[in-house]
């Protein structure tokens, strides 16, 4: 890593990919990097759990927001119905 910035800063060329690394940038263009910090044992949950359930941890955690924001939205619509 070292090398490379120090190459970086030389001037050369920014190296390529490691041969074997997909590019992913096509597969999920669409989408945005948030970082999460998680508690050491709620990670481990989370992941004991994901694998339980034969998913991917990003794809269980999307469908969980994605199922809180629809029970907010409900709910928040229910609220204003109320007024």
């Amino acid at each position: 890593m070292e090398n490379q910035l120090l190459a970086l800063e030389a001037g050369q060329a920014e190296p390529k990919a490691k041969p074997g690394k997909r590019r992913r940038g096509s597969i999920y263009k669409d989408r945005q990097v948030v970082s999460l910090r998680l508690p050491e044992g709620l990670h481990a949950d989370l992941l004991a759990f994901a694998d339980e359930q034969q998913v991917v941890l990003n794809t269980y955690i999307i469908g969980l927001v994605e199922a809180d924001l629809a029970e907010r939205r409900k709910l928040s619509r229910a609220k204003v119905g109320k007024k």
